[in-house]
């Protein structure tokens, strides 16, 4: 099974080459939001800005800052930079890619072990 999504999955294996530690992606199969923590911090934030106009950056990050979930406070951060949209490998750049993918055994279409590459 190939990835469609060629920037993400080459990021990511570059980023487990980086930090030289293994990783897991685990998908949630669609409409399964309430086993998502992810969604359900988006829920809290949204009660949290409880109709407050954010009218810029500034307003957007401070609400974020002053949010907790489970007590916990947000890391906020600002990316400067364009994200570019569209942008893809071919099949012929993605191969060492692929390559670098184990998926778990069926459930393929949802979890993928990526390891660090053990010659650099």
């Amino acid at each position: 099974m190939e990835s469609h999504r060629t920037q993400f999955i080459k990021r990511m294996v570059d980023w487990v080459d980086k930090i030289k530690l293994p990783i897991e992606l685990v998908y949630y199969p669609p409409y399964h939001s309430k086993y998502n923590p992810v969604e359900h911090c988006w829920g809290v934030l949204e009660c949290h800005w409880s109709g407050a106009l954010l009218t810029d950056v500034d307003g957007v990050c401070e609400w974020t800052k002053s949010m907790r979930w489970a007590g916990i406070a947000s890391n906020v951060y600002v990316l400067e930079g364009k994200y570019h949209r569209g942008v893809t490998l071919t099949k012929s750049e993605m191969k060492p890619y692929e390559k670098r993918l184990r998926r778990t055994a069926s459930i393929e279409r949802w979890s993928l072990t990526i390891k660090p590459n053990e010659k650099g």
